[in-house]
């Protein structure tokens, strides 16, 4: 997948690598030919003391729909909220405990 997106970048684009693991092979030659940046991502590179309260405020004016973002599973069920995220079939899975 890195090999295909560092492939589709234009001239001087950017890869941002966001929740991924492990290693990744790729074309070095193409990287360096077309001038390109790999960067990671963490957490969405934000600065949570601004961008919580900005997240709060949006709920509150009802522009982040949250209910409709979040599935919410038993911790005891952690491996089938696992499946439903990668299957796609949910959007953000959130353990309950107790």
């Amino acid at each position: 997948m890195i090999s295909q997106a560092i492939t589709a970048l234009r001239r001087q684009g950017t890869l941002a690598l966001v929740g991924i693991g492990g290693q990744a092979t790729f074309d070095i030659m193409t990287v360096m030919t077309k001038g390109l940046r790999i960067r990671g991502v963490i957490e969405g590179d934000a600065r949570p003391a601004e961008f919580i309260p900005h997240l709060i405020a949006l709920h509150r004016e009802g522009r982040l729909p949250l209910h409709d973002i979040i599935t919410e599973f038993p911790f005891a069920e952690i491996e089938r909220a696992a499946q439903a995220a990668s299957a796609g079939r949910v959007i953000k899975p959130v353990l309950r405990f107790g």
